[in-house]
């Protein structure tokens, strides 16, 4: 900050999302919010089974991934910018539960043919998604 100019705190960070949710981790990514530059962003984690905020400080980038998560596990994440003037407001929050794990179902099977799909599932803001769908298909051999 230069003397004489005096800068704002941040606007909330915009449009937080999650990707690659798996059992144990979480990609976050989000938009600044913010014209003017940024220094750090603060993401702040709400575990299901607590009433307070833990805090991941001096994430220097708009995407994050958060790891040592728990399977099957509700989580709120919000993140806030910081500048030399102070936080932002928290963005909205986003509500994501890691996954069990890959659900394998078994689609068609017959005497020369084996199909099998796996998806990988997250439930992020309280709605299931399919992350990724594998498919396999095998010749049985007779």
């Amino acid at each position: 900050m230069h003397r004489g100019i005096l800068s704002a705190v941040p606007l909330p960070p915009t449009n937080l999302a999650a990707s690659e949710v798996t059992s144990d981790s979480v990609t976050l990514t989000w938009n600044s919010g913010n014209t003017e530059p940024v220094q750090s962003y603060s993401i702040q984690v709400l575990y299901s089974s607590s009433d307070k905020y833990s805090t991941i400080a001096g994430v220097m980038t708009t995407q994050y991934k958060v790891s040592l998560l728990k399977a099957d596990t509700a989580y709120e994440f919000r993140i806030v910018a910081v500048n030399d003037a102070g936080q932002s407001q928290p963005s909205l929050p986003l509500h994501v539960s890691t996954s069990k794990g890959r659900l394998i179902r078994l689609a068609k099977c017959n005497r020369s043919t084996l199909h099998i799909s796996c998806y990988n599932i997250a439930n992020i803001d309280r709605r299931f998604v399919v992350l990724k769908k594998y498919n396999l298909d095998a010749v049985l051999l007779h």
